[in-house]
């Protein structure tokens, strides 16, 4: 029905056009319920053409923002940014964000409200209601989709689990080296929607998915550590389900933030960019800030290019960490804010 309504208006807005080429218009019968006002598709073209000056690019940081109006998200919210009008109708909306990610969005008219205005992480399409999330859900359906373990590629992992109790290098990239925490990986299939089965092993040499790709469909017990190891410890988030909090708020974070030193004294790390960003999405700017000044003052170790900061450090910023390593089904880290 509504591909039907959009052709109907092209055709309107041709013969509109035409008329007024070639001669008088010709007088439109009066509006009917449940069509479009013919004024508001009159003024397509130069909505199209006359964007306002100032307009700039949409971070995720204001994906956040709109994010948290819910249900009364508008599309006057969406008038400082620069977005561009596809399809048969100005009314859908296309805004580009910052990390390769898309915002669409569509309503009736300008004045009326939205009927979606989905997210679509890079490589996904913004029109498959099943690869994006409606940002009106809320902050943390965004966070949630936006998981770096949330895969939109969906394959069979074939793992026997066993193997000898050796660890087993199974690819490197960017500074990190993965393993598995045993010698299995010439056992370990993966198999694609077309029917194709390769080794873990081709399958990561081809680049045909991401360890964190093979992660979110099954496969487990992933060691990553950093090829420059000075402290010698390894990041837990591909080893084991972890659940992030910051004040009960979830957060996803990558596979890199977490970092721990198992040995006695026991140390766990944080990338303090990542964790700095993640509150300013989380509207806590003010402890991100701090801190930055932290890591602006020490110096402190750096693993694969990134900052990282020991659990015990982020009381400067009035910041506790519990970990509930005792949970065997997962790891509960909670960050607290005493501020709060």
């Amino acid at each position: 029905m509504r591909n039907f309504m959009s052709i109907t208006l092209a055709l309107l807005l041709s013969f509109a056009i035409y008329g007024a080429i070639s001669g008088p218009p010709i007088a439109s019968p009066p509006p009917q319920s449940g069509c479009v006002d013919l004024a508001n598709l009159k003024r397509a073209p130069a909505a199209r053409e006359d964007k306002p000056a100032g307009l700039r690019q949409m971070t995720l940081k204001d994906v956040y923002a709109l994010a948290r109006r819910g249900e009364s998200l508008a599309l006057r919210d969406l008038e400082q940014f620069d977005g561009k009008a596809i399809g048969a109708s100005f009314m859908i909306m296309r805004y580009e964000v910052e990390g390769g990610h898309v915002l669409t969005v569509h309503c009736d008219s300008p004045e009326a409200a939205l009927n979606y205005a989905r997210l679509a992480k890079g490589g996904g399409d913004p029109f498959d209601e099943t690869l994006t999330v409606d940002i009106r859900a809320g902050t943390e359906a965004v966070a949630a989709y936006l998981n770096p373990l949330h895969s939109l590629l969906s394959v069979k992992i074939e793992d026997s689990h066993s193997g000898t109790p050796a660890r087993e290098l199974i690819y490197e990239s960017s500074g990190y080296r993965y393993y598995l925490n045993t010698s299995r990986a010439d056992r370990i299939f993966v198999t694609f929607d077309n029917g194709e089965r390769l080794s873990l092993k081709e399958a990561l040499e081809q680049r045909r998915l991401t360890v964190e790709d093979a992660v979110a469909n099954g496969l487990r017990n992933i060691i990553m550590a950093p090829v420059d190891n000075p402290l010698g410890g390894f990041f837990t988030v591909l080893h084991h389900d972890h659940r992030f909090t910051f004040n009960r708020e979830p957060f996803y974070p990558s596979a890199s933030f977490m970092y721990v030193v198992p040995e006695e004294p026991y140390a766990a790390y944080f990338d303090l960019a990542e964790l700095a960003e993640i509150l300013d999405l989380q509207d806590r700017s003010e402890l991100a800030g701090k801190l930055r000044c932290i890591a602006r003052a020490k110096k402190l170790p750096v693993m694969a290019d990134k900052t990282y900061l020991a659990a015990d450090s982020l009381a400067e910023a009035g910041i506790s960490v519990e970990i509930g390593w005792g949970f065997s089904s997962h790891t509960p880290v909670r960050f607290i804010s005493s501020g709060e």
